[in-house]
């Protein structure tokens, strides 16, 4: 099945949804702490354990290996035609995206 992803991170299999650290909640992974590799815990309050998450992507890849626009929409429609992520068309080898259901 599917990795689940958030803020880039797929959380180890062990973890809990959400826990305590520091004072805080997190849900999933973060990195505090840690530079830039995402964590864990396995309790619902950490208490000095953790597991290491593992890298995903949970953005649409788009044609050509173009990346949407944060303010676009997954899909929509241009000259009829439904698209989904960044299409080529009309404009070269550049990749584009919409930020309404309906390009105008």
């Amino acid at each position: 099945h599917a990795k689940k992803c958030s803020g880039g991170w797929s959380p180890h299999a062990q973890c809990t949804s959400s826990f305590s650290y520091r004072g805080k909640t997190y849900h999933g992974c973060t990195t505090v702490d840690f530079g830039d590799q995402g964590w864990c815990s396995p309790d619902s309050t950490f208490r000095d354990k953790y597991l290491e998450c593992s890298p995903c992507d949970d953005k649409p890849e788009c044609a050509g290996g173009w990346m949407p626009h944060p303010q676009c929409v997954s899909t929509f429609s241009y000259k009829g035609t439904a698209y989904r992520g960044c299409p080529t068309v009309d404009f070269g080898s550049q990749g584009w995206c919409s930020p309404d259901s309906t390009f105008r």
